[in-house]
């Protein structure tokens, strides 16, 4: 299965998409836009702290780039193929009825970017969950092939042991590995599908906007603000959309 780098943490993450009416340039721009060019209103953020938008949007304009031309930005499709790479069945009850509308699967009542048929959802999920079940076998047959060379971890071996302990895992699991590989492009491809689809409606809708791209999480002083943007209205004057990542 797909492993991912950053954000190891305790704390949640999200990655946004983030339309303005035109490039964010300073830290002024952040106000006029998101805080009504009010630099001086009291802002409660996490345990009763008080900020200014301008402590904000320093925070923020540090975490977000600019994705000229993003209908064929790297960054855009790719958010797009990790939409539905995070927010799968271990996120959310695909068979809630609530959830489902004449055959399609829907995210959110308010966003018409996830509108997907059930078929599709359901073989994302089944394939999901297999890719889960392996990995968990996967492990399980590692830590027993160490434990029988009485290894208990390979991270402190020499360098030569490890590549050769590694080749030798490789070798003993190549059947589980290999069926591993076929579901994560199974998932890839389905993904990446649905990516390109969502990626022509919202350029068609946004086209005219400024696309902007933004990693927070909420260890980072104040973005909890920004990271939990749907309680807290953060992003209120601008369409955005978002993924929570943990």
């Amino acid at each position: 299965m797909k492993i991912r780098n950053g954000f190891v943490s305790n704390s949640s993450s999200s990655s946004f998409l983030l339309f303005f009416p035109r490039e964010i340039k300073s830290t002024d721009d952040i106000i006029e836009l998101l805080f009504d060019n009010d630099p001086n209103q009291d802002i409660e953020i996490e345990y009763y702290r008080k900020v200014k938008p301008l402590d904000l949007a320093r925070e923020l304009y540090q975490n977000i780039s600019y994705l000229p031309n993003f209908k064929h930005h790297f960054k855009f499709i790719d958010f797009l193929v990790d939409r539905y790479y995070f927010c799968n069945n271990n996120r959310y009850v695909f068979t809630d009825p609530d959830h489902i509308k004449d055959g399609l699967f829907i995210h959110d009542h308010n966003d018409e970017f996830w509108n997907v048929d059930s078929n599709t959802w359901n073989k994302l999920n089944y394939l999901t969950k297999e890719g889960a079940k392996l990995y968990n076998i996967i492990a399980k047959k590692e830590r027993e092939y160490l434990k029988s060379i009485k290894i208990l971890n390979v991270s402190g071996l020499p360098e030569k042991f490890f590549y050769k302990i590694n080749n030798l895992l490789r070798h003993i699991l190549s059947h589980e590995t290999k069926l591993e590989l076929d579901i994560d492009k199974k998932i890839q491809k389905i993904n990446m599908t649905l990516a390109k689809r969502d990626a022509k409606i919202i350029y068609k809708k946004y086209k005219d906007k400024f696309c902007h791209y933004a990693d927070l999480a909420d260890n980072q002083w104040g973005t909890s603000y920004f990271e939990n943007a749907n309680m807290t209205g953060t992003f209120k004057n601008i369409p955005f959309i978002k993924i929570p990542r943990s």
